[in-house]
């Protein structure tokens, strides 16, 4: 009877450690596999730092409600908008996270508002730049009166007076569409200031050009579907690379001797200070959201090109444009 005893106690000792073992272990080891590769254990917040409707915001929705129909993220994302002095309420809210791996921002071209001096309390290294999913050329764009068919033309009207063409640009003008039309006024030989109109967002860019309080402005493929072919608007230079499948016959502006491009990026960054198997599983995430049918569609519909660049090369081609943004801002003071 004594020897029974004792095996059951040791039995129930065991049993009672392995349950402690499993229940104390839990949390980590939802987070860190046997491998030690990193996955969420609880909900990820998306944040994005613009008004709910945007590209920034519909970007963020499509690619958690993709990430989770297609099985590629289980555990739950919520977006969350916190617009605001052109999204640095949104970085300042990411920087307060630090070391935080269930937090991501959704962030289109360089976040220039990190750049812009006395702007915002935070540097580059705060971040964690995961993955950029997608691109759009811009597309210099006249609005349908106008007397310029060509890019030449326009470019040879403008360089003679600048202050006759009105240019509608979806920022202030320490941002990303003034610093490109810089990068133009330069490329051409242009002296004079050219005549910017300030706006709040690329919506009402789009309709000061589309009612003709402005001349030219630079838009999506997007936003000049249906346009070009009700004759509203007319596409005059892409400013990427190659031309576009949609306007076959608009030149870039490379091809008419200018090395100017914009693309405007959309890519996703984490909170700086996580751990490398962190990096590597979100870095894999979105590497396979843009392999997904409904990521593809998605950048199809919206005139994106779906261009993935891993961690390192999103890293190094913000870089590569800042210190070019920051002697325009320099320009501009």
């Amino acid at each position: 009877m004594k020897f029974s005893k004792i095996v059951l106690a040791s039995l129930l000792l065991c049993f009672a450690a392995i349950l402690t073992a499993c229940g104390g272990s839990s949390s980590t080891a939802k987070e860190v596999k046997n491998d030690g590769e990193f996955v969420p254990s609880k909900q990820v917040d998306m944040i994005v730092g613009y008004a709910a409707g945007g590209g920034g915001d519909l970007t963020a929705r499509t690619a958690t409600k993709v990430l989770a129909e297609e099985g590629i993220v289980d555990e739950t994302m919520v977006v969350t908008n916190m617009p605001g002095a052109s999204g640095s309420l949104a970085l300042m809210e990411l920087k307060k996270r630090k070391g935080d791996e269930h937090v991501l921002i959704q962030v289109p071209n360089i976040a220039e508002p990190l750049w812009q001096e006395g702007k915002i309390n935070a540097e580059f290294s705060d971040y964690t730049p995961i993955a950029q999913v997608a691109t759009e050329p811009m597309i210099i764009t006249v609005e349908k009166n106008s007397p310029y068919q060509t890019i030449e033309e326009f470019l040879e009207a403008l360089k003679k007076d600048p202050s006759k063409i009105v240019i509608s640009t979806s920022s202030a003008i320490d941002g990303g569409e003034p610093f490109r039309w810089n990068s133009i006024k330069e490329a051409y030989g242009i002296e004079k200031e050219l005549n910017i109109m300030t706006t709040g967002g690329q919506a009402e860019s789009f309709q000061n050009l589309l009612g003709g309080h402005s001349d030219a402005g630079m838009l999506t493929q997007a936003l000049l579907k249906g346009n070009v072919e009700n004759g509203s608007l007319r596409p005059l230079a892409v400013l990427g690379d190659e031309r576009l499948e949609l306007y076959p016959d608009i030149p870039t502006l490379k091809e008419v001797g200018y090395d100017v491009t914009y693309y405007r990026t959309r890519g996703f960054w984490a909170a700086g200070d996580i751990s490398p198997a962190a990096v590597k599983y979100w870095e894999n995430t979105f590497k396979e959201l843009t392999e997904s049918e409904g990521w593809k569609k998605f950048s199809e519909d919206q005139g994106m090109l779906n261009q993935f660049k891993d961690s390192e090369d999103y890293k190094a081609a913000i870089l590569e444009e800042a210190p070019q943004y920051q002697d325009y801002l320099k320009k501009i003071k």
